[in-house]
């Protein structure tokens, strides 16, 4: 009797004492999510250690593991699972959470082919193909498939990743990511990212994805001219109507009178118009910036610029938009007063949406991100203008507005919804390599230095930041200080594709050609949808006299940017060059279309004209430059030409000295041209004169 009472009294005690350590684990457990919550992650660490060591049970190994990677530091938490020996007996989604977990520390460490065999190893051989994945045969389910896709998207592999983000906004039709990367590479086709609005008791039925036996070219994944149908609501946004309710989040704004003011529409710099300048006896490897000195009041915009052909840097000239369509009162540059909103487009029934439910919302604004990555810059604007008040002027809104007037040559009203964003989140990176470089266009020294200074300030580890301060020093002609911080930025992201091209373009302004070419095909590399970097190899080769080869890349970036008219423009100069006269004048009339304010695709017309030897459409052309812009040298020395051609000696030598009045610094070339008037010199009409500027 008193052995069986002495065993009843320990087994109460054993109980009680396990009873004991599960309350304290509660607790221990309790107070550690309270630490890693007031982000004190050391002491939940610490605590995570010492609930390990009294039960070194899987779990929590993953709570030690997960603090570590919420501190972002994923060599610890490598270093942890790495150790681990997993166990046969371990429950299934214990492992998979192991799995998973290890795979992001592999792949925050650049470890990308064990990263994918943690992801892969417990997917049944029998799934052929990615897009029939079982979700729940993945560690982490759809962020597992993202992770996918980030880890082939690092390895260049844009077929399979793009796979697996479609399977995962397959499986999780909220999963913003995915949804984002697929726009960025340009798979925003109808077959993979739009549906047709789902209504109430209709079945969803899943996305098809597009085999794609190839890298998918431009016009594969989506690059095509718009069609007039109205968008369609995206596929993200599908299973929205049952997941949210349709009670709207707050009353409707009231609806705002029109004002009187207007913003027009507007990874790295838009090619900008070049300038029109004037021909000197120069050699061909070099350039110089001419520019326009006014233009119609109607639009009285800055139009020098440098021209890309020669490789230089894609920019604008020194002279602001002056006049912008404002409200009335309000001058150009004048920066939005904190608590007010941007301008509505006035073609606009309705300034602000009245629809706010949430799905609503976000229905416009994945579309309008999706067209933004399509370069349908305009169609992009018109979307986030239909969102509610409160949701436009929020910072990531005003940020994508800001780039697509920044895509369409806009950049006084870039500049002015980056500033708004700023106000909405001081210490805001994303987007400010656009925001620097729209700055460095309209030559604002002080912006720029004030935004690359603050920048680094609230983020030294954001490339943005340092791409800002790149561009602080490009504009004072520092470019090898300027080189520097551009590779500071690659250093912190070897993935900012943007950073190689800044880089590139500040190697051209060293003549450093070859290390240009370099940095423009590791942009590519990184992000074949880079339209900017196909340019700068375009503007390279057309340099150096290889059209043939510019013309190429030229195309290339057509395809992927086909709205931008200074694509066209040069596309048709490099045809020009190589006397494909009435392709060259198909290119440039395009240019003309997509931007009828942008002159000097009119000018290279008059070029290709005289080299036809047509010198009444040619004169037309010009009569009409000298009409928007009369003090334009180039446009009176060509004038000239024609002139002199057409045997009006009188004429010629009027604009020959109009031409001398307006550029002394060619004072030579302008006197030989006269000196020849007389001669039967076929000198003066050799058009080459008016490439090399």
């Amino acid at each position: 009797l008193g052995v069986a009472l002495r065993r009843r009294r320990r087994r109460r005690r054993r109980r009680r004492m396990e009873v004991d350590d599960d309350a304290t684990q509660e607790v221990v457990m309790d107070r550690i999510e309270a630490y890693a919550d007031a982000f004190d992650y050391d002491g939940a660490v610490w605590w995570c250690e010492r609930l390990f060591a009294s039960a070194p049970t899987l779990p929590n190994l993953l709570r030690l593991v997960q603090v570590h990677l919420r501190a972002h530091r994923p060599a610890r938490a490598y270093g942890i699972l790495s150790t681990y020996q997993a166990s046969p007996d371990d429950p299934v989604a214990l492992d998979r959470k192991r799995r998973f977990a290890l795979a992001t520390a592999c792949f925050q460490l650049g470890k990308l082919t064990e990263a994918e065999k943690c992801l892969s190893e417990t997917i049944p051989s029998y799934y052929a193909a990615a897009s029939s994945i079982d979700a729940d045969q993945v560690p982490g389910g759809a962020n597992g498939l993202y992770l996918l896709g980030r880890i082939c998207l690092k390895q260049n592999r844009r077929t399979h990743a793009l796979t697996y983000f479609a399977r995962c906004v397959e499986v999780d039709r909220l999963h913003w990511s995915a949804y984002a990367q697929m726009c960025q590479m340009g798979a925003a086709h109808p077959n993979a990212c739009r549906i047709d609005p789902v209504q109430p008791g209709q079945p969803r039925e899943p996305i098809q994805q597009q085999q794609q036996p190839s890298l998918p070219s431009p016009a594969a994944l989506g690059f095509r001219t718009p069609q007039s149908n109205p968008p369609r609501t995206s596929q993200f946004l599908s299973q929205m109507a049952d997941e949210f309710e349709e009670t709207p989040l707050s009353k409707p704004p009231p609806t705002r009178r029109s004002r009187a003011s207007r913003l027009d529409c507007a990874i790295t710099p838009g090619p900008p118009r070049p300038a029109l300048v004037l021909p000197g006896s120069r050699t061909p490897r070099r350039s110089e910036r001419l520019s326009f000195s006014s233009v119609a009041d109607s639009t009285d915009q800055a139009l020098g610029e440098r021209v890309a052909g020669r490789g230089e840097r894609l920019r604008r000239s020194t002279r602001q938009e002056k006049t912008q369509a404002r409200a009335p009162g309000r001058p150009a540059t004048a920066r939005v007063a904190p608590g007010e909103t941007p301008d509505r487009p006035l073609d606009m029934s309705e300034p602000f949406a009245t629809a706010t439910s949430l799905p609503q919302v976000v229905a416009n604004a994945t579309e309008g991100y999706r067209l933004l990555c399509a370069y349908q810059c305009q169609e992009a604007i018109d979307t986030f203008m239909r969102l509610p008040e409160c949701h436009f002027n929020t910072s990531w809104v005003l940020a994508q507005v800001g780039r697509a007037y920044f895509e369409l040559n806009k950049y006084q009203k870039s500049i002015d919804m980056f500033e708004a964003a700023c106000r909405v989140d001081p210490c805001l990176t994303s987007g400010l390599e656009v925001y620097s470089t729209a700055l460095w266009q309209l030559k604002r020294e002080v912006q720029l230095s004030f935004l690359a200074q603050r920048a680094v300030e609230c983020d030294r580890l954001s490339p943005s930041a340092w791409l800002a301060v790149g561009n602080c020093f490009s504009l004072q002609k520092e470019h090898d200080t300027a080189l520097k911080f551009f590779q500071r930025a690659i250093q912190l992201d070897p993935s900012c594709a943007y950073a190689y091209t800044l880089s590139a373009h500040e190697y051209i302004a060293n003549e450093d050609f070859d290390k240009a070419v370099a940095g423009f095909r590791n942009a590519i590399r990184i992000d074949e949808q880079h339209y900017n970097a196909w340019y700068g190899l375009g503007a390279i080769y057309y340099r150096q006299e290889k059209f043939d080869v510019a013309a190429y890349h030229f195309r290339r970036a057509i395809k992927i940017n086909p709205r931008n008219s200074v694509l066209e423009c040069y596309l048709g100069m490099v045809l020009h060059a190589n006397k494909q006269y009435d392709e060259a004048l198909h290119h440039l009339q395009r240019s003309c279309d997509l931007e009828p304010a942008n002159l000097l695709p009119r000018f290279q017309k008059a070029n290709v004209f005289f080299s036809m030897e047509d010198y009444d459409a040619a004169m037309e052309e010009l009569q009409y430059l000298a009409d928007v812009a009369p003090r334009e040298a180039s446009v009176h020395f060509l004038m000239g030409k024609i002139s002199k051609k057409r045997g009006q000696l009188g004429g010629a030598l009027m604009h020959f000295l109009t031409c001398l009045d307006l550029d002394p610094k060619d004072r030579n070339l302008v006197k030989s041209a006269i000196d020849k008037l007389h001669s039967s010199s076929p000198d003066l009409d050799d058009p080459s004169d008016d490439d090399e500027f």
